[in-house]
């Protein structure tokens, strides 16, 4: 193409653009309708209905959820508890901590306390030390799914607030736990 060419393309291109893009009428009788989208286009749920998903995913993965003035406490189940003297999350606890963290995504104002808790085994120190890093593991997964660590606050409350008996293994159990509360500012 030669150079007078290319420029009489692009003049002839804007002077196109400008004059002919005007909106056409619809001849006589006819109406222009939208067909609706394709079946595998969707719509993006509601932060609502997120919500509820979120919240429906913890009820089934055994969380106890209760709401309060202004904050929902999750209690984590028996399953997802700590293993004795350890901090380390397991699997259980991971996916209900990522239905925590969506639920934090959809909603950026929303900051998380996470309560850590022991069993009576050990001395009151070395409690208190564990209650921190249970909450600390769990505060450290939430950041790796993306939610500030400005938003998320650690409590160790030791074995100063038991769940049930640490007579039985059973009671012991259940006092090894962490607890979540999400509340607003």
């Amino acid at each position: 193409m030669t150079r007078f060419s290319k420029y009489s393309l692009l003049l002839l291109s804007a002077l196109c653009l400008t004059h002919c893009a005007r909106p056409i009428a619809n001849p006589p009788g006819y109406t222009l309708s939208v067909a609706p989208p394709p079946a595998y286009v969707t719509k993006a749920p509601s932060v609502g209905a997120k919500t509820k998903r979120v919240f429906a995913a913890l009820k089934q993965g055994g969380v106890q959820i209760r709401k309060q003035d202004k904050a929902i406490d999750l209690l984590m189940p028996a399953g997802a508890n700590f293993k004795p003297a350890s901090s380390v999350t397991n699997p259980t606890l991971m996916a209900l901590l990522d239905d925590v963290a969506e639920y934090m995504i959809g909603h950026a104002y929303t900051f998380a306390t996470v309560h850590g808790h022991t069993d009576n085994t050990g001395g009151v120190q070395v409690n208190q030390a564990l209650s921190e890093r249970r909450a600390h593991a769990v505060i450290a997964y939430l950041e790796s799914q993306g939610i500030p660590g400005n938003r998320l606050r650690i409590v160790g409350h030791g074995h100063t607030m038991p769940i049930a008996s640490n007579a039985v293994q059973q009671g012991k159990h259940a006092n090894r736990r962490v607890e979540i509360a999400l509340t607003k500012n």
